[in-house]
């Protein structure tokens, strides 16, 4: 008997998405866009309403982190920073240190280009959105 997961239920990529649209709510920040379920586009965009600048987050919790995704971080901080004025991407995930060793086109990292721990990131993402967003 095979177990499929439908649109409506969580899995465990979803779960930091869901939080993390908690965490930019509380000091006024706006989800702008929000995919799950194999939706396309970046999990989350996040804006700041007053200064206009906005970051992305990407959920790489429970996926593996392969060539796929850093081709994925590359093409969406190109498209978007100066169409939607995004200053930083932000990608949650299990293995940070595997994700800062890969040097990627239009990817400093630290400036805009961040990575957080899976078990720490609802404790670092309320002051890292407050020091990307303004």
């Amino acid at each position: 008997m095979s177990t499929r997961l439908n649109k409506s239920e969580s899995t465990l990529h979803d779960y930091p998405i869901n939080e993390v649209c908690a965490i930019a709510e509380s000091p006024g920040y706006r989800i702008e866009e929000r995919h799950v379920g194999g939706e396309q586009g970046p999990d989350i965009i996040i804006r700041n309403l007053v200064s206009g600048i906005g970051v992305i987050v990407e959920s790489e919790v429970g996926h593996n982190i392969t060539s796929s995704s850093y081709r994925k971080f590359e093409r969406e901080m190109k498209e978007h920073a100066a169409a939607k004025n995004i200053k930083a991407i932000i990608v949650i995930t299990e293995t940070p240190r595997r994700v800062w060793k890969k040097a990627m086109k239009g990817i400093e990292p630290r400036r805009n280009f961040f990575v957080v721990g899976g078990s720490v990131f609802k404790d670092v993402l309320p002051a890292l959105l407050v020091n990307s967003l303004g």
